[in-house]
């Protein structure tokens, strides 16, 4: 299930700390504006 987009945010700025990687990877895959 796709998380409400407040849950998207608080795990993005979760995962920047934890995973830059990660957190680059998902976005790419996302390709958000």
């Amino acid at each position: 299930m796709p998380a409400p987009l407040s849950v998207q945010a608080e795990n993005a700025y979760k995962s920047k700390k934890r995973h830059p990687l990660h957190e680059a990877i998902s976005r790419h895959n996302h390709s958000t504006p």
